[in-house]
C-alpha cells in the first residue's frame, strides 16, 4: 500500500514542484511547460486527484494550503469518506466552506496543523517543503522521530525514495 501512496505522491508532488514553484518561469511564457503542467492535470484529473477551481486548473497560480489538504486527501482516496460525514469540528476561523471537511480529516489524522489555534491559513500558498512534509506525515513519518522539519524536508524525502 505504500508503494502505491508512493508513487501516486511522486507524481503528485512532481506536478505540484513544477506548477507551484514554478510561477516566475511561467510568466516567460514557455508553452512546452504549460503544455506538460496541463498533460499532467488531465491526468490527475481524471483520476479525481486535482479538480482545479471554477476558473478552470489555473497552473499559473500556486496551491493554498486548502487546496494542498484537499489534493492530499484526494491522493489518499478517502475523499469520499469524508464528504458524507456530519458535524465539522473548526476552531478555525478562515477556512472556506469548501475546505472545512478536508481540513479537519487532516488536522484529526496529524497530517496538518494551523498556524494558530483559530487559524489555518487556509488562503496562505503552500511551499514545496510544506507539501512533501503533508506527504510524508500521510504515509505514517513523524519529523521529530524520523529527524526532518516541515520546512526542511527535503534530504529525508529523498532518503527514502520520495523525491
Amino acid at each position: 500500500m505504500k508503494n502505491i501512496i508512493r508513487k501516486s505522491a511522486a507524481l503528485i508532488l512532481g506536478f505540484t514542484l513544477m506548477v507551484g514553484t514554478s510561477v516566475p518561469s511561467f510568466a516567460a511564457i514557455d508553452t512546452t511547460k504549460i503544455q506538460v503542467a496541463t498533460e499532467m492535470a488531465d491526468k490527475l484529473s481524471a483520476l479525481d486527484l486535482f479538480h482545479g477551481t471554477e476558473n478552470g486548473y489555473e497552473l499559473e497560480k500556486t496551491a493554498t494550503r486548502a487546496e494542498s489538504i484537499a489534493m492530499l486527501i484526494r491522493l489518499l482516496g478517502e475523499d469520499g469518506k469524508i464528504k458524507k460525514s456530519g458535524t465539522v469540528w473548526n476552531n478555525f476561523t478562515d477556512v472556506p466552506n469548501w475546505a472545512k471537511y478536508y481540513v479537519e480529516y487532516a488536522y484529526s489524522k496529524g497530517y496538518s496543523y494551523g498556524v494558530s489555534y483559530t487559524e489555518f491559513g487556509a488562503s496562505d500558498k503552500t511551499t514545496a517543503a510544506q507539501y512533501i512534509t503533508l506527504v510524508l506525515r500521510s504515509l505514517g513519518y513523524d519529523g521529530s522521530r524520523d529527524g526532518y522539519t516541515w520546512d526542511n524536508p527535503f534530504a529525508f524525502a529523498e532518503t527514502i525514495g520520495l523525491i
